[in-house]
């Protein structure tokens, strides 16, 4: 395995002279990175103290506010280095436990959670803390919510009981969040109203009993909640439960400089970090499971690593430029030590060989996609502080350098040495085979182009899929009609292609195809979101035709996903 040199020797010096700096005064301030000090019984009782101290030996005026992110940072991977550096030593900081002088911990977390809205909470704490409104009305203000273990119905509330001499996210783990507690949170606004009562229907199928948390940023209507209620609990029967839904507007806890920032994919964040639950199942309003919740629970990776993430598309024409690579290694490097000119070095450190591979992918081919958020399943406990990583990377330097929210989970993860891992699996397309006529070769050969990207189980039964139930998601029929040659003679007018575009997918089987030899191709359909693949019999790719039984309950979950609503 070849690996490219991490810029410039003048950098590596600079960054090694950086870290060096920082290693010495980590452990001049008993805050090693990896193994746990030893102190006696009077310096214990100091040490987190004298580890926060750290932050007033950096210089004048430091922030990980990097709001402006059009700014352009003239060492970006200078300054992701030190914004990583600084939330690890404060989680670090936490784990040592003692006294802490309370003005100097909230003036670091100012300045490194910029976009919580520390001001209010030091001057109104009431008016602080956010709301949650349960299904029937009942609106509970500044409180823990608690949910049986084992039934998962709402038990009770109680006020929050803020412990001054804690941080705020130890605040959030020991005493906001029930400990064990399990449940599906959904980030949406008006704009994701459709899908997200689509997606309730179809946990109602699968007799869902978790209970769900759907968290918006003041962009979630009274009309939409009182729709969204009434498709999650109207008609309640044992084969069609009604789901104990639950609505959380986080905006109080957000400053008013980063309040508007939260929109679209970013408000996963807030949703995954503000959730009533230790271990949260994220769902994307257009993701569709074709299992039962709860086994996501029980799969390896979870059970093993606390995180469960899925693989994205690889895609082959949207690469990273050289600059971009070279700024990354330099990250990657500083933050973890992990030196991309060494083989062995990649190995001994990254054990996982699906994080192995994905780096590889990263470096070597160049690729930006690799993860898919659309289902994710997070032991907070284990993994806040990478998520609060993975928040601050994508408001940082490189905040363009990877589509969304999605790759920012696992950077998180990687940057500051957790443990983790990827299903794996390789991301798959769904729908319908076509025939594929071939003179140079006999046996199967068959394409599948959809907007769904899907995902299976390492037997290929599949487990759920992104991109909802219809043919097309995007209201793109009348410039799809005008802007594809093709689209144009296959049908009459824009409006004989929205009709299509509308229509019920056909879930046929799947294409998981090798990406080496050839890959996902963009049709040019819904607005270039339909992709292509190929698969030929004992050459390249692999097909999964669905039993007859399997296509009868998929057909069943798609013709509940596309009855009509409102």
């Amino acid at each position: 395995m070849q690996y490219c040199l991490l810029g410039k020797k003048r950098k590596n010096r600079l960054f090694t002279l950086i870290m060096l700096l920082t290693v010495l005064l980590m452990v001049y301030y008993s805050v090693d990175l990896s193994v746990p000090v030893q102190h006696s019984s009077s310096d214990r009782s100091n040490s987190c103290d004298r580890c926060l101290s750290y932050y007033e030996t950096l210089e004048p005026g430091w922030s990980n506010d990097f709001y402006d992110v059009n700014q352009k940072s003239l060492a970006p991977a200078e300054d992701v280095i030190k914004l990583v550096t600084r939330i690890i030593i404060f989680s670090k900081c936490l784990q040592q436990g003692g006294r802490r002088n309370v003005q100097r911990l909230r003036n670091v977390e100012k300045r490194l959670f910029p976009y919580i809205n520390f001001e209010r909470l030091e001057t109104d704490e009431t008016n602080f803390w956010h709301s949650h409104t349960r299904w029937n009305g009942e609106v509970h203000h500044a409180s823990v919510m608690e949910f049986d273990r084992k039934g998962h119905h709402f038990v009770r509330s109680r006020p929050i009981n803020f412990d001054t001499g804690l941080s705020f996210w130890e605040n959030w783990l020991q005493r906001i969040t029930q400990s064990g507690s399990r449940g599906i949170v959904i980030s949406a606004s008006d704009t994701q109203l459709d899908e997200t009562v689509r997606l309730l229907k179809v946990l109602r199928y699968f007799k869902n009993d978790y209970p769900i948390q759907i968290v918006h940023n003041a962009d979630l209507s009274q009309d939409s909640i009182r729709l969204l209620v009434k498709y999650g609990r109207s008609e309640d029967t044992p084969e069609y439960p009604a789901q104990e839904i639950w609505f959380s507007n986080v905006r109080n806890l957000l400053s008013p400089k980063y309040s508007n920032k939260f929109a679209t994919y970013s408000n996963k964040w807030l949703a995954l970090i503000f959730s009533f639950f230790e271990v949260p199942i994220l769902l994307d309003s257009d993701t569709v499971p074709f299992v039962p919740i709860d086994e996501f629970y029980k799969l390896e990776e979870f059970q093993r690593t606390g995180a469960l993430f899925f693989k994205d598309r690889i895609i082959s024409n949207d690469l990273f430029e050289s600059s971009q690579l070279d700024v990354l290694k330099e990250i990657i490097h500083g933050c973890i030590g992990l030196n991309l000119t060494d083989e062995s070095d990649i190995h001994e450190k990254i054990e996982d060989p699906t994080v192995v591979q994905v780096l590889e992918n990263m470096l070597i081919k160049k690729h930006k996609h690799h993860l898919e958020s659309g289902l994710v399943v997070l032991h907070k406990d284990k993994h806040l502080f990478s998520v609060l990583i993975s928040v601050a990377l994508q408001f940082s330097p490189i905040s363009e350098y990877f589509h969304g929210d999605k790759d920012w989970f696992w950077m998180g993860e990687l940057l500051s040495n957790n443990h983790f891992t990827f299903h794996p699996v390789d991301a798959s397309n769904i729908g319908q085979f076509g025939n594929v006529v071939s003179k140079e070769s006999t046996g199967e050969f068959y394409q599948i182009c959809s907007v769904q990207l899907s995902h299976t189980d390492k037997d290929g039964s599949l487990l759920w899929l992104n991109g909802g139930l219809n043919v097309c998601k995007k209201a793109s029929w009348e410039y799809d009609y005008e802007h594809s040659q093709r689209l144009a003679d296959m049908f009459q007018d824009a409006e004989a292609l929205r009709k299509y575009y509308q229509s019920p997918v056909k879930l046929e089987g799947i294409i998981i195809p090798d990406a080496n030899i050839s890959g996902w191709v963009k049709s040019g359909e819904c607005f270039m979101f339909n992709y292509c693949t190929l698969f030929k019999e004992a050459q390249f790719g692999k097909a999964i035709k669905f039993k007859e039984s399997e296509k009868r309950r998929f057909s069943e979950i798609v013709r509940i996903w596309n009855e009509n609503v409102f």
